[in-house]
């Protein structure tokens, strides 16, 4: 495959999730990607000033594209409150193979803005899923239990990296999803 003549800021940032997930935020290099990309790493210049501006940049996508627009989407769906759960449950699932994200919290364990920045989206979705729980009629701490048992799995399933196939995955989670949205007693 020919490589592209000029590189965009997202070609470098897409080389920066790339190192991040192969080898931890010290392997975000610009020498590094810039190798990676087959150009001068002066040429990532005219886009970040430095390296910390690459991975703002690098957090700032995540950030957009794993919290308000992912929601956006499974808004944009409609449908019951049942239904949005189910489809967000089955987005994460499908596209979290490809998801920085267990690198990200990795590298959260050690960088207190990143660790703020993962706090953040976490607070984010967890309300998310706790007024679709409301909407199913869950109240009290129903609604926030469930929100964070439904969180939590779908963190840990995806943060221990299980090496299932997704159709394997969903057909788990049907379950889980019913004892979750299952009417209260």
């Amino acid at each position: 495959m020919a490589r592209p003549a000029t590189y965009r800021a997202e070609d470098w940032i897409a080389a920066g999730w790339r190192a991040l997930v192969r080898g931890g935020p010290a392997a975000v290099r610009i020498e590094a990607l810039a190798r990676e990309l087959g150009v001068t790493k002066g040429s990532c210049y005219g886009y970040f000033a430095d390296r910390a501006a690459l991975l703002a940049a690098m957090l700032a996508q995540w950030r957009e594209r794993s919290g308000g627009a992912l929601i956006a989407r499974v808004e944009a769906q409609r449908g019951t409150p049942q239904q949005r759960l189910w489809a967000l449950i089955e987005t994460v699932i499908r596209e979290g193979a490809r998801s920085p994200e267990p690198a990200l919290r990795g590298w959260g364990r050690s960088d207190p803005a990143i660790r703020a920045t993962l706090e953040e989206i976490d607070r984010q979705r967890l309300a998310y899923l706790e007024g679709l729980f409301r909407a199913m009629r869950f109240a009290g701490d129903g609604a926030a239990i469930r929100a964070r048992l439904c969180y939590q799995a779908l963190l840990a399933e995806h943060q221990l990296g299980l090496a299932v196939d997704t159709e394997t995955r969903l057909a788990a989670w049907r379950g889980q999803f019913a004892l979750l949205s299952a009417a209260p007693a």
